[in-house]
């Protein structure tokens, strides 16, 4: 399970994550994508808050499939990426499967990354 909320004052898209990802790809990425597309700036750019605290490691489909879409922020336009993980694993995970982009920091909670993607 997931939810998806956007603020297009702070042009941020929030995702978190409960739960088994048991979600349809394409629905999720055309549901992702359409909340990009809604707060991005003039200059195209946007942000992404990602929690991965209420599940588990990603199933590796899942993993590739978390590879493609951040190919996809990449080429539209994200200035950053906050990922909230309390497992050294995801952390991993994610820092594989995003080839350790610059563009991602990693916090423990959901307030350390707001507070930094305000910055």
């Amino acid at each position: 399970m997931y939810s998806i909320t956007t603020n297009s004052s702070q042009s941020l898209v929030e995702l978190t994550f409960s739960g088994p990802m048991d979600q349809d790809p394409a629905a999720f990425f055309k549901e992702l994508t359409g909340s990009a597309d809604r707060v991005r700036r003039s200059t195209g750019s946007w942000q992404l808050l990602v929690d991965f605290t209420e599940t588990d490691v990603m199933v590796q489909e899942r993993a590739q499939n978390t590879g493609k879409i951040f190919e996809w922020c990449l080429a539209n336009g994200i200035s950053k990426t906050a990922i909230v993980a309390s497992s050294a694993t995801q952390k991993m995970q994610i820092r594989r499967v995003t080839n350790a982009s610059k563009l991602i920091e990693f916090f423990d909670t959901a307030a350390q990354a707001q507070a930094w993607l305000k910055r």
